[in-house]
């Protein structure tokens, strides 16, 4: 996901896709967010330990490693074949 308030674009591929996102803008995005605060402070985030946690014949690892940030970005090639307006 790239933000809470989504892309202006139609390209799927436009931005990088990340497990964490963009700050909310907004005056109800920001309320919401700051209710959710009250429970973690890692709200723009999403964890990815229960990802690594097993491995792919189910068994569970003792000691998990595993990244705090993933970051997905397309290739040029791949941005360059949508249209950013809707067609």
């Amino acid at each position: 996901m790239y933000g809470v308030n989504g892309v202006p674009t139609w390209n799927f591929f436009s931005f990088p896709f990340s497990n964490h996102v963009q700050s909310a803008q907004g005056v109800a995005l920001t309320v919401l967010s700051q209710k959710f605060s009250t429970a973690t402070s890692h709200i723009q985030t999403l964890g990815l330990k229960d990802l690594a946690e097993f491995t792919e014949s189910g068994v569970q690892e003792k000691n998990v490693k595993f990244p705090w940030r993933l970051k997905f970005v397309a290739p040029n090639a791949l941005k360059n074949q949508f249209s950013d307006e809707f067609s």
